[in-house]
């Protein structure tokens, strides 16, 4: 007579590691600025070891224009979707938007802190950020 078994439980998904990393670097990016935060710094923020997170971001200028540019571009998509809400007037898509802006969460708060923090530097690491600004601004407007 077979043995019957309970067939495997499938593992929780795992959270997805990348977002954790540009989560915490963010933090640090807008608190101690692109040179002052390092690859280990992060990777104790997130709990991984230093080969761990650079795996997933071989430079540090990697992780950092995927940090930002993740960041912004979610918060310019949920602009662009307030800005071009149904049945509004011109003067209430501006006043949708402004009340939208009044409420940054610290996400976004830190993602314009390390965009302003490092255009006032203009650094290397910055540069291939402009891109992503002049293709965002227009999805809004």
């Amino acid at each position: 007579m077979p043995v019957e078994t309970a067939a495997p439980k499938p593992s929780p998904t795992p959270p997805d590691i990348a977002a954790r990393i540009r989560a915490e670097a963010l933090t640090l990016f807008a608190g101690k600025g692109y040179d002052a935060t390092s690859m280990r710094d992060i990777a104790a923020a997130v709990g991984i070891s230093p080969g761990n997170l650079t795996y997933h971001f071989p430079k540090k200028s990697d992780l950092f224009g995927a940090t930002v540019t993740s960041a912004y571009t979610a918060f310019v998509e949920e602009l662009r979707v307030v800005a071009n809400a149904e049945g509004l007037t011109a003067g209430e898509r501006l006043r949708a938007l402004m009340d939208r802006l009044a409420q940054l969460s610290t996400l976004e708060q830190n993602m314009l802190r390390v965009f302003f923090r490092e255009l006032m530097t203009t650094p290397e690491h910055l540069r291939g950020f402009s891109d992503v600004v002049a293709t965002g601004h227009p999805m809004i407007l």
